[in-house]
């Protein structure tokens, strides 16, 4: 008697996984286009926001005046590090 309680008990939790499992799946399949549009139109906005950046440094005079001090030196590289104490 006891043994085909647990049996009984183990399929129900079994069948109650498996049926919200399938739930949860189909529930998220459906975000999922939303999500992606979502984060696409975050993205585009934040890029056309920040479009003027490149021409905004490129007349700035301490930005043109450290790249030609790197390229003198030999490289780009070290030219917008920034050192950590």
């Amino acid at each position: 008697m006891l043994l085909a309680a647990v049996t009984g008990l183990c399929l129900v939790t079994l069948g109650s996984y498996l049926a919200l499992a399938s739930y949860f799946l189909r529930t998220e399949a459906a975000q999922t286009p939303e999500r992606a549009q979502f984060f696409a139109a975050s993205i585009d906005d934040a890029l056309t926001r920040l479009e003027h950046l490149p021409y905004v440094l490129s007349i700035d005079e301490s930005t043109l005046e450290r790249i030609g001090a790197e390229r003198a030196v030999g490289g780009l590289g070290s030219a917008f590090r920034v050192d950590h104490p």
